[in-house]
């Protein structure tokens, strides 16, 4: 191990006010287990207005949570790795990610992930981010989803790009297809979220007063086309949750096709693993340095599951 990072600083919003310091901190730190957070607490590297935090607190707004994350291994960059650039500018970059090939390490030594191809061509993400695994990562998609993934190449772009992602400023729209099952035009989804119980591979939807102790999220939906028994959805969310766009159509009874880890069935035409979720559009307003508009179109196993045009 080499010496530890600059101590990482996030302001506890009203959203997650009375939610659990370990939680806020997971969430927070993408790719980490519950195991690795819970280390961090006893390793005393997670502090809250300056004292040593403890797993169980409960937050209150304004609190300000500090994480002194341990340096990982160093991420190998990998050139020879495919990438389909969508936009190339002086402070970003948002590549086209294919199904299959995870975001960002999630443990030391993983090896062909989006991250790896971009730190390959744009050397200067390294150290940009939460943490070297995942080197100017905005935001993550799930290995199976496919599409617009957003990364910073310079630390105050990453700040910038963050707070717009939380304060509403950077727009993502996705696609997923489900089975067209007494599927409504249109319909919002409004449910806590928190880590599983028993299955770390999921995130589960809490009701009654566990609700209380989740993270609360929102999801907008409306269906563009009914085809061969599927019903193609756009989804509008916010800063999402993990997992939040495919645990909350399970949820109501709609789990994205191929979704296995969701209750959905396997779909053999979309390949093992793949499930029918692609991040189509990504809008950054608000700002004059930020600003942007990009869009993927339908992939093709999705557009021909559907019979349409990709």
């Amino acid at each position: 191990m080499s010496a530890d990072t600059k101590p990482l600083e996030f302001v506890v919003d009203a959203g997650d006010a009375g939610r659990r310091l370990d939680q806020f901190v997971m969430e927070r730190l993408t790719g980490y287990s519950r195991r690795t957070t819970a280390r961090l607490f006893e390793q005393r590297r997670v502090s809250i207005d300056g004292y040593p935090g403890k797993k169980g607190m409960l937050l209150r707004a304004g609190q300000r949570v500090s994480v002194n994350v341990p340096e990982v291994d160093v991420m190998e960059p990998q050139p020879e790795l495919p990438l389909e650039l969508v936009l190339v500018r002086h402070d970003l970059v948002i590549v086209d990610k294919r199904p299959g090939v995870p975001s960002g390490a999630v443990r030391p030594g993983d090896r062909d992930t989006a991250a790896a191809a971009l730190l390959g061509r744009f050397p200067e993400m390294r150290g940009v981010g939460f943490n070297e695994r995942e080197p100017g990562l905005v935001h993550r998609l799930d290995t199976f989803t496919s599409g617009l993934l957003l990364a910073a190449r310079d630390q105050a772009t990453f700040s910038a790009l963050r707070d717009a992602l939380d304060n509403g400023q950077l727009v993502k729209r996705y696609l997923a297809l489900v089975i067209d099952r007494d599927v409504p035009d249109t319909a919002t989804v409004h449910a806590a979220l928190g880590p599983h119980r028993s299955n770390r591979r999921k995130v589960s939807v809490l009701e009654g007063n566990a609700a209380y102790y989740g993270r609360p999220a929102t999801t907008h939906l409306t269906v563009l086309e009914r085809r061969s028994g599927f019903a193609l959805l756009e989804i509008r969310v916010g800063a999402a949750y993990r997992h939040q766009i495919r645990a909350h159509l399970a949820y109501k009874g709609w789990p994205i096709v191929g979704d296995e880890i969701y209750g959905a069935e396997p779909c053999p035409e979309l390949g093992p693993g793949r499930h029918a979720l692609h991040a189509c559009y990504m809008r950054c307003t608000g700002s004059r340095v930020l600003d942007f508009e990009v869009e993927s179109r339908l992939p093709s196993d999705m557009a021909a599951l559907l019979g349409a045009d990709s």
